[in-house]
């Protein structure tokens, strides 16, 4: 017995560390354990960033070029209005030549004695001429303001589809660049249910086709697009991408001097005094001085009617107020994208993964992802870029351009 349990074992001191490196090994698998969490936490706000950044830029391009064809199309709604005002500058013009004709051959007029003479002819003849004119210059102002709201509607027009374009193919580059390809399974889900992991979305050509069919037609994109999927594991997923930029329907409108209605009243008073010109000159003998008084106020209020034309105040459209360029949009030119991701986690026993920390979507059934309360649960970024440029459609400069000016990081300097 002595032989094989010897005294000296009793003081036998190997092995002692091993406690020690059992301990150190539990630390280290609970570090490496972290760092994994942590770096698949760090890979998704990546993801995020870059879905948020590409789909501003994305967005706010688009927005830029739908400025810069406003612009252009503005210089249009000008080259109108100078053609329609030089016309009726003309048109005014002849209107008063005709008028002094049509007294100078009433005053040349010579009756010999005891004779009645007949109205003169020439007098007539200027006085219906004057009268072609006015009306040529009334069918002209309509026939403008018709152009104008016509031509202005197409603005508006372009304007919402090109902002509705943008929108959605921010919403496009987003989802592409937020890393959700990467974790989904290539190709299309088997068509044997029982050879689904997860569910269909969990499928890349699911998603191709959720982004295709938002991002395509006419009909105005929402405020924001959702994509979920339940994994091989039952985990459930979700990237949500959130586009805003104010709406595109208010403009700024460069107005006549004069309202509709009092640019009416001097044509229509033109068109009494007209009246007035035509009696005048079937008087036997006509009067020149009343001839005269009667073209003067045809000219004078054709004139007051071309004067009104000119450029005035700014304001939002009305029918009452003649129009000559868009002289803005009301629009702060920014265009921002929000992306964030909930993943849920695996609890393995010992380990529970969270990223960044356990998701119910049993909760996001019921919309909550948006409230503050579940601000910790979701990876979030944001990109805001500004596509003013040095552009200006007041002076018909498309010198828009996009840039992007906020990240996660901040504010760009």
């Amino acid at each position: 017995m002595l032989k094989i349990f010897p005294k000296n074992k009793l003081r036998y001191k190997k092995g002692q560390m091993a406690a020690f490196f059992v301990v150190i090994l539990v630390i280290l698998l609970v570090m490496a354990l972290i760092t994994v969490n942590l770096g698949k936490v760090s890979l998704i706000k990546t993801d995020t960033s870059n879905a948020a950044d590409s789909g501003a830029l994305a967005g706010g391009s688009t927005m830029a070029n739908v400025f810069n064809q406003q612009a252009v199309t503005n210089s249009q709604l000008q080259t109108n209005y100078d053609y329609f005002d030089k016309g009726e500058i003309v048109l005014t013009a002849l209107a008063v030549i005709l008028g002094a004709t049509a007294t100078i051959s009433c005053a040349s007029q010579v009756c010999p004695p005891f004779v009645t003479c007949c109205p003169s002819p020439k007098c007539f003849s200027d006085a219906k001429s004057i009268q072609s004119l006015i009306d040529s210059i009334e069918l002209a102002f309509e026939g403008y303001m018709v152009t104008q709201y016509f031509n202005y509607m197409k603005m508006k027009e372009g304007a919402n589809e090109g902002r509705s374009t943008a929108m959605k193919l921010a919403y496009r580059f987003a989802f592409y660049n937020s890393g959700i390809g990467g974790k989904l399974i290539s190709g299309k889900a088997p068509a044997d249910l029982a050879e689904i992991h997860g569910d269909e979305f969990n499928y890349a050509a699911r998603f191709n086709e959720f982004v295709s069919d938002k991002t395509k037609g006419k009909s105005a994109p929402p405020a924001h697009l959702d994509y979920t999927w339940t994994d091989g594991q039952e985990r459930k997923h979700l990237v949500r991408v959130k586009v805003t930029t104010d709406g595109v329907g208010k403009y700024e409108l460069r107005y006549t001097k004069f309202n509709t209605a009092t640019l009416g009243y001097f044509l229509l008073d033109a068109s009494f005094a007209r009246i007035d010109l035509a009696a005048a000159c079937g008087e036997c003998p006509c009067s020149a001085a009343e001839v005269g008084a009667m073209a003067a106020a045809i000219g004078i209020d054709l004139g007051l009617f071309v004067g009104g034309l000119e450029e005035g105040g700014i304001g939002e459209f009305s029918w009452n107020h003649p129009f000559i360029r868009v002289h803005d949009i009301v629009h702060d030119r920014l265009f921002r994208v929000e992306t964030w991701q909930v993943h849920q986690g695996k609890n393995y026993g010992l380990w529970e993964t969270k990223y960044p920390k356990a998701w119910n979507p049993e909760l996001e059934s019921a919309g909550t992802l948006d409230q503050n309360a579940n601000s910790d649960k979701r990876i979030t970024s944001f990109g805001v870029v500004t596509f003013k440029g040095y552009g200006n459609i007041d002076t018909f400069d498309p010198s828009f351009d996009a840039d992007l000016i906020e990240t996660d990081g901040g504010k760009k300097q």
